[in-house]
């Protein structure tokens, strides 16, 4: 089922292939999104790096190189520093792991409304949110 998740001032919109800020449109380049998307679809665990290549390389020849790549334009995206790991997760020697709250639009709130059960945006983006509205 695609979905659209929620978590902190972003929405990651599978059915539009798209990444929004406080509804804004984050440009972002397929790959990029496609990396978002599975590891957010897989944040109950570390995604290892072989597993990352296979999925999102499946036919090409690329090197580990061309995961770090993404991965650090993912967090540019999202306003993250690779120090602050407030939404993707380096887990040395192994992989990544999306570890924001998430919410799928799916999931019953307020009014049908997922947002309800996200975390308030923080005063910028890529911080931990300061406090939880449920």
């Amino acid at each position: 089922m695609r979905s659209v998740l929620v978590f902190g001032e972003f929405e990651l919109d599978e059915p539009c292939f798209e990444l929004r800020c406080r509804g804004e449109r984050v440009a972002a380049q397929p790959k990029v999104l496609r990396l978002l998307f599975y590891l957010a679809s897989h944040r109950e665990r570390c995604v290892s790096r072989d597993e990352l290549l296979t999925a999102l390389w499946p036919d090409e020849a690329v090197s580990p190189g061309s995961i770090k790549r993404a991965v650090h334009a993912a967090r540019g995206a999202l306003g993250q520093r690779a120090d602050q790991e407030s939404v993707i997760r380096t887990v040395r020697r192994h992989g990544y792991q999306f570890i924001a709250p998430v919410c799928d639009r799916g999931c019953s709130g307020v009014n049908g409304d997922a947002r309800a059960h996200a975390p308030m945006p923080a005063g910028e983006r890529g911080q931990a949110p300061l406090m939880w509205r449920w």
